[in-house]
């Protein structure tokens, strides 16, 4: 069973890392599975910028949990790099 769950927290923090943003967590729970279906190669290698480059390039794949998750975390980045 550790084996299992191993994978899946690996790829939420590989996919968005510890978070900024408040959203961050959301946008990690959200996108958990899409990041291990689509980018299994990438999770098992540790590699956060290419599970999120994966990321986005699947985002027509994922669900829409994961879509609305991504939008709300860059808008949350955008108003605040607007600051």
């Amino acid at each position: 069973m550790i084996m299992t769950r191993a994978p899946r927290a690996l790829a939420v923090v590989l996919l968005f890392g510890a978070g900024t943003y408040p959203a961050a967590a959301d946008t990690r729970e959200a996108c958990r599975a899409d990041a291990i279906h689509y980018c299994p190669n990438e999770v098992a290698a540790r590699d956060r910028k290419a599970v999120r480059r994966c990321i986005r390039d699947n985002l027509d794949k994922v669900s829409d949990t994961c879509k609305a998750a991504i939008a709300e975390q860059q808008a949350g980045a955008d108003s605040k790099a607007r600051r």
